[in-house]
């Protein structure tokens, strides 16, 4: 799991979502990501959304709920975003890979619906699936929760990633098919 550079004071747990509040802020503060005071995580790898940043610009979240695609958070804060929103703000979810679709077989490897090899890579990594259902998005997150890949290949069970630009580490590959989300960790060895 990341760590926060300050103390948490509300989670809330939505599928393979984890939401967190607390008085963390400025760089590295979650899981070496920057956020201030609010940010969703991986629940199962810990690493944090990379493309969701909602920003508490004073005081902190105390508790968190999910209802459909709102999440409602209560606290001491007076503005999220800029906004006045005096201590308790709804908003849609945006963020698309939230999803609850997440099979536990596959975020844990234990089937063979998404392989990525070769795992060490030098680069060129093959993405390949067991079914030929559409692929809407292919992500790889780094370790420290940054989005450095994002691809829409639509259809094909064999997908071919250039990681050649990328920084040697631990990365994470993510499937979205529909509702179901895979995903495989990788090292790239420069």
């Amino acid at each position: 799991m990341c760590n926060a550079n300050n103390s948490v004071t509300a989670l809330a747990c939505h599928g393979n979502t984890l939401y967190v509040g607390g008085y963390f802020a400025g760089n590295n503060s979650l899981g070496g990501a920057a956020r201030n005071r609010f940010a969703s995580v991986h629940a199962t790898l810990g690493t944090v959304f990379p493309v969701w940043n909602t920003s508490v610009d004073n005081g902190y979240i105390n508790a968190f709920a999910r209802s459909g695609e709102l999440l409602l958070a209560g606290g001491t804060f007076y503005t999220l975003n800029g906004v006045s929103r005096n201590f308790l703000s709804a908003w849609e979810v945006q963020y698309e890979d939230e999803s609850t679709g997440t099979d536990a077989a596959a975020a844990t490897g234990a089937d063979d619906a998404l392989l990525v090899f070769p795992n060490p890579t030098h680069g060129p990594l093959t993405v390949r699936l067991a079914d030929a259902r559409p692929v809407d998005r292919i992500m790889v997150v780094n370790a420290t929760g940054q989005l450095v890949k994002d691809l829409r290949p639509g259809s094909g069970a064999l997908t071919g990633i250039d990681l050649t630009d990328l920084a040697s580490g631990l990365h994470t590959v993510i499937v979205t098919q529909g509702e179901r989300t895979t995903t495989r960790q990788v090292v790239v060895q420069h």
